[in-house]
């Protein structure tokens, strides 16, 4: 029996795997990964040290992470799975790659094993192939590792150059960095400018402890934030307020008489990854019944009527009441109701 290698094309994986994003979630896998890899070793005394350089065409990150273990191998690296979680490690950085540029280059400063990858999807070579090659280990740098993208999609290249791009970062960084940050185990550096907690904005209205194990608290928002759920295991966020969104039953808290607009939900825990999506539905159950049991601040103070009327009879009314607008006739009707109410006292 013949067998015949299938070649899946490069550029298929490319356009398959490209996440529609924004820039600070794809490079936040690269950030998660640095700081999965000092888990052990992390603490006030020895934080993580993170710097991320962005130029017209290349991003460069580095950490003092101890470098890619030695028993890792390119294939496992750069090994696409679909039991990956996507979210930090596993397929975490090539989603990210993919997303951002075309040429990836990876300079391992360990100890044991100091080496260089690279991946250039510019390449001739059909499928992809990830080059490899030792070093010399340097004293002059911590253990750690220095990831380089190059080759930049058009849009993150025109979004770089943008006034507001660095402030925009280092804010969405200190979001969702804020525990580390927080905590002092983190300290992360965009061109040069050390990004700073950004907590919620926010009325705190209730914290409790649910399943034992996941701190929640409830907040009002104070400014036009959005809503949502976050979630910190061990620090780390694992998903942002959209994300919390759409794991829990959100749309079940549509009310009439409420606007849960500015809720937002923060939830902390020290628990492994399995045992959180072992309580993920039955703790976000419980988040959306806490909401529930605290909706008296989130109730509206204006509400929106609308009905129709045929369209004959709503030009007749606005030019008798000498109105352009469908809604300034509404506006008028109301307002000649609230009279009729006022000079009757409520008795019609």
């Amino acid at each position: 029996m013949n067998s015949t290698k299938v070649i899946v094309h490069k550029k298929f994986l490319k356009k398959n795997l490209t996440q529609n994003e924004s820039f600070s979630k794809s490079i936040s896998r690269f950030i998660d990964n640095s700081l999965i890899a000092k888990e052990k070793f992390i603490s006030a005394q020895n934080p993580c040290l993170i710097t991320i350089s962005t130029k017209e065409n290349k991003i460069t990150i580095n950490d003092n992470s101890g470098g890619i273990d030695s028993n890792k191998t390119e294939n496992d690296i750069f090994k696409l799975d679909i039991n990956s979680n996507k979210k930090s490690d596993g397929n975490g950085m090539k989603l990210s790659f993919f997303t951002i540029g075309n040429r990836i280059d990876i300079f391992s400063n360990n100890k044991t094993s100091s080496r260089i990858l690279w991946l250039d999807l510019d390449s001739k070579d059909e499928e992809l192939k990830v080059h490899s090659d030792v070093c010399e280990f340097d004293f002059n740098k911590p253990e750690g590792t220095t990831i380089i993208i190059s080759k930049l999609e058009s849009k993150f290249i025109k979004l770089i150059g943008k006034k507001n791009f660095v402030n925009d970062l280092i804010k969405e960084l200190g979001i969702r960095y804020r525990m580390y940050i927080d905590k002092g185990l983190a300290s992360i550096e965009v061109n040069g400018v050390l990004v700073e907690s950004v907590n919620i904005n926010g009325k705190l209205l209730v914290s409790n402890k649910l399943l034992n194990n996941y701190n929640v608290t409830l907040y009002k928002g104070l400014d036009k934030s959005s809503s949502g759920i976050e979630v910190f295991i061990n620090n780390l966020m694992r998903y942002d307020k959209e994300e919390g969104k759409s794991h829990s039953s959100w749309k079940k808290l549509t009310r009439h008489k409420y606007s849960f607009k500015n809720c937002v939900v923060v939830v902390s825990c020290d628990v492994d990854q399995s045992k959180f999506e072992k309580d993920k539905d039955k703790l976000f159950t419980e988040i959306i019944s806490l909401i529930k049991q605290n909706k008296k601040n989130f109730k509206n103070n204006t509400v929106i009527i609308q009905f129709e009327i045929p369209i004959v009879l709503a030009e007749v009314l606005m030019e008798h009441f000498e109105v352009d607008t469908a809604k300034d006739l509404g506006v008028k009707g109301i307002n000649c109701l609230s009279e009729i109410y006022k000079n009757n006292k409520g008795n019609f």
